[in-house]
This record gives structure tokens, sequence and C-alpha cells, in this order.
């Protein structure tokens, strides 16, 4: 078995893969890959390959070949997972803010001052939290170190024992 990767949408960077044991001139003539389009073989998806090369198995909506004349390999855009990963966390940042303007709500009315202003300082860092520039994102590795932990804080216990007293 083998995996094909190839231009489904001619005019495109657009990619698919299909694991077959039938080689990529069998799929033309079966209409499976497009006449025309650029395709490269590459060995079945292994879990001995590198994290680097299994993305490009895995992620293949953020991939596109290196030259659609003649492709040697499978370029992996980075920048493009980072914008949709922020896009997904914004949802959960947004949860956490709302959860925060409650709790600074309560804080108003209890008058605590010292906390209202703890509380806009963290409802500050996680609006800040996702605005990075995802063009510095260019391998796997990056991603090791972007971990927005103030979204999986529990805010309610981190205040709620200054707030009731």
């Amino acid at each position: 078995m083998h995996t094909i990767f190839y231009n489904y949408l001619l005019g495109t960077k657009k990619l698919g893969t299909i694991v077959t044991e039938k080689s990529p001139s069998q799929l033309i003539a079966e209409g499976v890959i497009p006449a025309g389009a650029a395709y490269l073989v590459r060995p079945e998806k292994t879990a001995d390959m590198t994290e680097e090369e299994q993305i490009k198995y895995m992620e293949i909506e953020y991939a596109h070949f290196d030259d659609y004349d003649n492709p040697t390999d499978i370029i992996v855009d980075y920048p493009s997972i980072m914008f949709s990963l922020i896009g997904e966390l914004r949802g959960r940042r947004n949860q956490v803010l709302e959860k925060l303007d409650k709790l600074q709500q309560r804080a108003l009315v209890k008058r605590k001052d010292d906390l209202i202003d703890e509380m806009e300082e963290d409802k500050q860092k996680l609006r800040d939290c996702l605005n990075i520039d995802v063009t510095k994102y260019k391998c796997l590795n990056d991603f090791r170190y972007y971990v927005p932990d103030l979204l999986y804080i529990d805010y309610e216990v981190k205040f709620s024992e200054r707030l009731n007293a």
C-alpha cells in the first residue's frame, strides 16, 4: 500500500490523498484522479515517520506541492494551521471572558475593588493571549510552545474564596 497525494481540483493548490495499491495511471483511467493533475506517490503513513512527515498526511487541507509541474515534496502551511487554531480557541476564550465578566459584576456589587482590578488584568491577558503573529509558525516544533494556559484556569475557583469573604 502507498499514499498518493494529488491535486484534486485543477487550477487550485488543493490536495487530496488516497491510500491504495493501484498506480496513479490506473486511478486516472478510473477517474479517481483528474487527468492532468499533479500527483506524488509516498509510502503509507506509519508511526515510525517523524512528526514533521506525519503532519503532511494529517493536515492535508493545509498542504500543497512544492512544484505543481513536477512535485517532489508536500509543503505544510503552518501559519494557516495556527490561524485556524486561533479561530477555534476564540470561542473558548470568549466563554472564559463571559465568566470573568459575571464574577467581576459580583465583585462590583460587593465593592471589592482589589478583585475588580485583578479580574480586569486577567481579562486583558485573555484578550491578548490570542493576538499573535501567525507568520512566526514555520514548523511543527513551533506549536509546542504555544499553549494558552489562561484559557483553562477556573476563575470561579481562583476568586470564589475572596469574593465570598
